[in-house]
Order: C-alpha cells, then sequence, then structure tokens
C-alpha cells in the first residue's frame, strides 16, 4: 500500500527519518562532531566536483588580498568541518532545547535595537553552526527567516517538518517570502538573511568577495532603507563544548541612506564583513558552497 500511495510513502520516509534524528540528539555533541568530521572527508572523496569546489573557493581566498587571519586557516580542518554542518543537525533540530553549553555576547545589545519599533535585519554567512543561530536567537525573540527551497519534494518537506519551530517562521525567497519580512520588521520583530547566499536576477549586484566579482544580495540594504530597520551580524560559533551566539551592530538607516545611491558600495562593504568574518574563522566556513555561480531568474523578486 505505502509503495503504490507516494504520499503514504513520503510520510513513512519523514517519521522513519525524524525517529532517526530524535535518536541521534541524544549523543553527544563531540560524537556527532567526530562523526561530521568522517562525513566531510568522505564527501570530499567520493565527489570529485565537490572537490573541485572547495578547492576553487579555498585558493581564491588564499590568493587575494585579504590575509589576515588566513594564516591559520587549515584546509584539512575545512573539508572535515564541512560534514559538521549535517551532523550537528539532530542535535539542533530534534531537541525542544538545545541540551549543550550557549553563551550569548551582545543579546543586550540586540534588546536595545529592537525597543525603537524599527525591527532588526540579522544577518549570518554559511559559517559555523548557521543553521542553530535562528534557533538560538527566537528562545529570546521572535524572527522571520528567508531560506531557498530544495527542488527535492521529499528534501523540501523533511526541512520544513525537522526545522519547524512554532518560534521561527520560515518563509520562501520570493515575493511572497519578502512581504512577509517587511510584515515583520513593521511589527518591530526580527528578520534572518543569508547575505552571502546568491539572490535570483536583479535581486543583487555583482561585488567583489575575496577578490572576484560574486552576485550579492540586496535585499537587507532594501528592507533597511524601507523600514529603517537597523542591521546586525549573527554567527554561531563552535566551542568545544557547544556554541556561542555573537551580535555585532553593523549599520542604521542614518549611516545607509548617505550612500543608498551606491548599492555596488554597500554591497561591496557587506561582503568585506563576510569576509573578516571568516577570515576571523576559516576552518568553519562553508568553502562547497558556490558562492560564484551566476544568478538564476525569478519573477517579480525585486518588486521590492
Amino acid at each position: 500500500i505505502y509503495l503504490k500511495d507516494k504520499k503514504k510513502l513520503m510520510d513513512l520516509t519523514l517519521k522513519i527519518i525524524s525517529f532517526i534524528f530524535g535518536i541521534l540528539g541524544y549523543f553527544p555533541i563531540s560524537i556527532l562532531r567526530l562523526f561530521g568530521f568522517g562525513l566531510g572527508w568522505v564527501f570530499w572523496v567520493v565527489s570529485p566536483k565537490y572537490r573541485k569546489k572547495i578547492r576553487e573557493n579555498w585558493e581564491t581566498a588564499i590568493m587575494s588580498e585579504v590575509k589576515p587571519g588566513m594564516n591559520k586557516a587549515s584546509f584539512p580542518l575545512a573539508v572535515g568541518n564541512a560534514g559538521l554542518l549535517i551532523s550537528e543537525l539532530p542535535k539542533i533540530w530534534s531537541n525542544k532545547k538545545p541540551t549543550v553549553a550557549i553563551k550569548m555576547n551582545g543579546l543586550d545589545k540586540v534588546a536595545d535595537l529592537l525597543k525603537k519599533g524599527k525591527g532588526l535585519i540579522c544577518l549570518t554567512p554559511h559559517l559555523g553552526a548557521f543553521e542553530l543561530a535562528p534557533r538560538l536567537y527566537s528562545e529570546h525573540f521572535p524572527i522571520t527567516v528567508l531560506y531557498k527551497p530544495p527542488k527535492n519534494k521529499l528534501l523540501r518537506k523533511l526541512l520544513l517538518h525537522l526545522r519547524h519551530n512554532s518560534k521561527i517562521n520560515f518563509v520562501i525567497s520570493d515575493y511572497s517570502g519578502v512581504k512577509e519580512l517587511l510584515k515583520a520588521l513593521r511589527r518591530g520583530e526580527s528578520v534572518g538573511i543569508l547575505p552571502d547566499q546568491v539572490p535570483f536576477l536583479n535581486a543583487g549586484v555583482w561585488a567583489p568577495f575575496f577578490g572576484k566579482a560574486a552576485y550579492t544580495n540586496l535585499l537587507a540594504i532594501r528592507l533597511a532603507t524601507i523600514t529603517r530597520a537597523p542591521i546586525v551580524w549573527v554567527t554561531c560559533e563552535r566551542r568545544m563544548s557547544g556554541w556561542t551566539l555573537n551580535f555585532q551592530e553593523w549599520l542604521q538607516f542614518e549611516e545607509i541612506k548617505k550612500t543608498v545611491s551606491e548599492t555596488v558600495e554597500l554591497s561591496t562593504l557587506m561582503n568585506k564583513y563576510v569576509e573578516g568574518l571568516v577570515c576571523s574563522d576559516p576552518n568553519h566556513y562553508l568553502w562547497s558552497y558556490d558562492r560564484y555561480k551566476k544568478p538564476k531568474v525569478r519573477e517579480n523578486f525585486n518588486e521590492i
């Protein structure tokens, strides 16, 4: 019956995977990370395309003029740590509250910014445990997070199922999702965006990233100019016993307004900030992400 009914088969698959994730969520974080490190190297061995992309991105960063911090970069560690993105998910998604040590740096500043009533734009790059960042943030303040859904239907449904959290509103990166971000900011709430995720065509500009042109998202800047919401950077740093969530204020409306016509300049500043974050912790950046790919076309995304 399950084999003939695709919906039932998908539901059964979701239940099985959720059950496995639930069990793995009780494992110590050290064991999950050890497994993830091995998984990162498995990906490296079995996928030539994956190897090529990591090596290209790594060499671009190493050869760029952004030298400070990269001297402590370790290619073997970076390859292995890429697998932690997957192995940490059971601990992140399967527990109502994280069962490992959590530290917060700058949360009081976030509270002060939210009191202004303009909302808050949180930028989290592909660095460290970025999947955990909105989960921890939502324990203190409600947040609406923009994401790109996978093409695979089962994977898309699985992510929505496992990521589900009543305190986080996940919205798709299309025009309807952008409207939800605007509504959240106008309510004085927070929104989360991946600033180094390649946007759709007409939703960004070409700006340098480690000395190479990368199509860069303008959404955060556009939202800030419309709502006057301040922008903060949020990073989730891995520690031996858990994670540290760091908040750093970036730009407020008055600063953006001065250069609002210079979108390339603002995008360059944003990429420079990401470069600094990556150089501060190069062994935990997702080097496999295709940061320099050409943008795809999506209608009406630039209507904001």
